[in-house]
């Protein structure tokens, strides 16, 4: 009888050393566990710079174009310089007739300049708007007129400098303001309107810089 309570005694003493032993590797994967988070959690997050989308940056444009302005309809530009050049045109070119041509340069402060030409000729008329922020090219707006025809075109540019929207708004030649929109971003004519864009950018710089 005292040799099997002494076996039963063993068994239990057996038994419960499993179990604080099983308790014990428990708690030791628990601290484990705790250690790995507090270190993810003490790890400094990368952060990444998100690329702007192209819908972003119009509305960035959009915002810009506004400040401009509200800027210039207070008349609180730090200056700006104006210069004229003569041209001639005419029905026929033994018939020609003198038209000023201006180039205009304005600083609305802010990082906020524009570039302005006005280009006049027999029967028809062009003007051309360049818009910087901090130097850089965010926006051309051309319009146009001849008899009873107008047009105007819109470019968005992107901070890499290239075109990333293109909208045209014509009319019927029939004397009224345009109000045919056309989305010509992804057309074959773009190449050429950004070409004639900057062909009337430097005829304005011209112009600025006493030029021919």
């Amino acid at each position: 009888m005292i040799k099997n309570t002494w076996i039963l005694l063993f068994i239990a003493a057996l038994f419960g050393a499993c179990g604080e032993n099983q308790s014990s590797g428990t708690d030791s994967s628990k601290e484990l566990i705790n250690d790995s988070t507090m270190v993810a959690d003490d790890t400094d997050e990368v952060e990444v710079d998100a690329v702007q989308t192209n819908e972003e940056r119009i509305l960035d444009i959009k915002k810009w174009y506004k400040d401009i302005r509200s800027i210039e309809k207070k008349g609180s530009s730090t200056g700006c310089e104006s210069k004229i050049s003569i041209t001639y045109d005419g029905f026929h070119s033994d018939d020609e007739y003198p038209f000023e041509n201006e180039g205009k340069h304005c600083d609305f402060g802010n990082g906020y300049t524009v570039l302005f030409g006005e280009f006049l000729g027999y029967e028809w008329a062009e003007y051309a708007t360049y818009y910087y922020k901090d130097d850089v090219l965010f926006f051309a707006f051309i319009e146009s007129g001849a008899e009873a025809c107008f047009e105007e075109h819109r470019l968005y540019y992107g901070s890499d400098g290239k075109v990333i929207q293109y909208i045209e708004k014509v009319n019927d030649c029939d004397g009224e303001n345009p109000t045919i929109t056309n989305d010509l971003t992804d057309s074959d004519g773009l190449n050429d309107m950004v070409n004639y864009v900057n062909e009337k950018r430097t005829r304005i710089e011209k112009i600025l810089a006493d030029e021919k």
